[in-house]
């Protein structure tokens, strides 16, 4: 009993370091963090916010924990950024210091809609182009009962819509078609990409995403160049490191 003491006691002391022959280095205690304490980061919506932080850092944070003068903006996806530290801790992580999740309408991609609701999304979920006004101007005006008399060929539809106040003619349904909607960050111009136009009876129409995602790789370029304009000079110090 007094030998298992005494030896719990010794092993209270000092750690131990140990190098292998690869020459890594290996404790026989656990060691514990005690001069940098994790951090609970700011929860943003904005990339704005994030340019903000950096240039005026409001709470003095990479002084009050000695934090070397670097920070990584990680653009981890179109519609999520986050401002790390250069610190690794000994869990093989870094503190976030600020997220930022875009907020984004819900666009209902895949499903068929009816005309008021198409264009209610397109005007307020979409960026005007000339496309998009065409394509409201199509739907607004086909004919009800005549919609499920169209042609389709796989590619292309044919419906038949007003062309005046009384006059009716036969136009093409434009597919695929080139739309911006809101998908990213609004400090960063929206990626534009192909989606198929389809109508049915009722009439009702849907979009559906026809570019294979790529609109994400656009995306994250914009981002990427938005904080190289906002913070060139840091950049160019190497105060700043952008990844993704």
């Amino acid at each position: 009993m007094i030998k298992e003491a005494l030896q719990y006691i010794v092993g209270m002391g000092s750690a131990n370091i140990i190098k292998n022959d690869q020459g890594r280095q290996f404790s026989d205690k656990q060691l514990y963090n005690i001069n940098t304490p994790k951090i609970e980061g700011f929860n943003t919506s904005t990339l704005t916010s994030i340019v903000d932080y950096i240039r005026k850092q409001p709470d003095g944070f990479m002084e009050r924990f000695s934090y070397e003068k670097k920070m990584i903006i990680h653009i981890e996806s179109e519609n999520k950024v986050s401002l790390k530290t250069d610190i690794i801790r000994l869990e093989n992580t870094r503190d976030t210091i600020i997220e930022a999740k875009a907020i984004l309408p819900k666009i209902e991609f895949g499903r068929f809609i009816q005309v008021e609701e198409f264009i209610i999304q397109m005007q307020s979920k979409f960026v005007e182009t000339q496309m998009s006004l065409a394509l409201m101007s199509l739907v607004g005006n086909v004919k009800e009962e005549r919609v499920k008399n169209t042609s389709d060929d796989g590619f292309s539809q044919s419906v038949v819509a007003k062309a005046g106040i009384v006059k009716v003619e036969e136009v093409v349904v434009p597919n695929p078609v080139n739309l911006m909607p809101y998908r990213t960050f609004q400090e960063v111009n929206q990626p534009e990409s192909l989606f198929v136009f389809r109508m049915q009876d009722g009439p009702t129409m849907a979009l559906f995403e026809a570019d294979g995602g790529i609109w994400r790789n656009e995306a994250i370029r914009n981002i990427r160049k938005y904080f190289e304009a906002e913070l060139r000079d840091l950049i160019e110090d190497n105060s700043v490191v952008i990844i993704g």
